[in-house]
């Protein structure tokens, strides 16, 4: 290597600012005339300063907290030579790819998994309950793959996440807190959603470290093979009860105030309020109720869509029965509907609550249906019920997605298939049929 063609020096970069007016401190790296700067950080932070802040930890004699800043640069530049002689031992040429991929490695102490967790915090910090959930199961999923090791995102190959995928589709035993052992194993929609999270992580960690994007392990388009493909979920939240089933369900007689006639209106109204999510019946306040609809904003969407689209419902006499049943008696605009949240919850504490009503009234959804000859229905049927039957009235795929308040057509028109197939389904069933008759 030959030294000569390296600058390495710490400088205070005047040509920004954060919101508090100071500047970030930066390694200024400059190899046969070109030049790029890295972030120095103390405690995971990057380091920002005042000119006059500057001028001080550059003083020979430095206390406190100044001499902790003076060392976390002097750290940083004695990092980056090293990494220089490193990466060029043995002849080897210099890149900046190689570079950075090597020293803002070893100067942020992450690997994937740490950024992973970075990213989970920042989700937890939005309130974003729903995802945090989601994407830490994919990560306790992923660490318990890795045996608790570490890995270089670089490392994360199209290779290692079919080997990944493998090992999420194969049979595991686990203990339960009652101590039984079962067998475990995650279907296409797990697989499906964990590998969309490691997507996310990876594209979070390539924001902060641009090299990553050059060895990008996720398809971008159809024909690419050599990368790795997220398989869509298998969709199966819940199947669709047909009109004389949901005729059915709907006369079935209940002891009043009884939980299963809670879990029976809290379904109906589901169903009655376009499949409205168990969520969204959850956070209804009686500032959602109009004259004559409700509008709200799915809270699905509420952190992930550009523009949120609020959703009006028309007020019908069966929503109205079910609010006057079934709701709080205090009315303040700011009140839940629905004895199932409470206020000052966090975002986490929320999520926990509305999936143990849920779990709650499955249960008993399930007790009603076995007792009358119906398909075990979750709380999710309401919603697929909903849609599919819109579909067989023969109305179109747009209002279907205007009325489900999904963002994209192609999410409504994937969200239909299924029910094409059941019908499809059942037609081969009763030609079958008809044929052993004839027969």
């Amino acid at each position: 290597m030959d030294k000569k063609q390296f600058t390495v020096e710490p400088i205070i970069w005047i040509h920004s600012q954060n919101k508090k007016g100071l500047n970030p401190v930066k390694i200024k790296l400059t190899y046969n005339r070109k030049t790029k700067y890295y972030p120095v950080q103390l405690d995971g932070k990057n380091v920002f300063l005042s000119q006059e802040q500057w001028d001080a930890i550059n003083e020979k004699t430095v206390r406190k907290e100044n001499k902790r800043i003076k060392e976390a640069i002097g750290s940083a530049e004695a990092k980056a030579r090293e990494t220089i002689q490193a990466i060029t031992s043995n002849k080897r040429a210099f890149t900046f790819d190689r570079f950075e991929r090597e020293f803002i490695l070893n100067t942020s102490s992450k690997g994937f998994l740490r950024f992973f967790q970075d990213y989970l915090n920042e989700i937890k910090q939005e309130g974003r309950a729903g995802t945090y959930h989601t994407y830490n199961c994919a990560l306790q999923a992923f660490i318990k793959f890795r045996n608790g090791t570490e890995i270089d995102p670089l490392d994360l190959t199209p290779d290692l996440l079919r080997n990944f995928e493998n090992y999420l589709k194969r049979e595991k035993p686990i203990r339960t807190k009652a101590g039984k052992t079962v067998i475990i194993k995650a279907g296409k929609t797990t697989v499906s959603i964990y590998m969309r999270a490691l997507r996310a992580v990876y594209n979070y960690i390539a924001g902060k470290l641009p090299h990553l994007s050059d060895h990008y392990p996720f398809t971008t388009h159809q024909s690419d093979r050599t990368k790795y493909k997220i398989k869509s979920g298998s969709g199966s939240k819940g199947d669709a009860l047909n009109i004389e089933q949901l005729r059915q369900f709907q006369s079935i007689e209940v002891i009043p105030s009884s939980p299963e006639w809670r879990a029976k209106l809290l379904w109906m109204f589901s169903f009655y309020c376009n499949g409205m999510n168990f969520n969204d019946i959850a956070r209804l306040t009686y500032a959602n109720v109009k004259k004559d609809s409700i509008s709200y904003i799915r809270h699905k969407t509420k952190e992930t869509e550009r523009s949120e689209e609020v959703i009006e419902i028309p007020l019908s006499d069966s929503i109205r029965e079910i609010i006057i049943e079934l709701g709080n008696p205090n009315k303040h605009p700011s009140s839940f509907i629905f004895d199932i949240l409470t206020k000052n919850l966090s975002p986490l504490q929320e999520r926990k609550t509305i999936n143990q009503k849920i779990k709650i009234v499955n249960k008993w959804l399930k007790k009603i249906c076995e007792a009358n000859e119906l398909p075990p229905i979750t709380t999710y049927w309401a919603r697929h019920s909903y849609a599919s039957l819109l579909k067989q009235a023969g109305h179109s795929v747009e209002l279907i997605r205007e009325m489900l308040g999904h963002s994209d057509i192609k999410t409504t028109e994937s969200y239909l298939k299924r029910f094409d197939l059941s019908k499809k389904r059942e037609a081969n069933e009763r030609l079958q049929l008809w044929m052993k008759k004839a027969g």
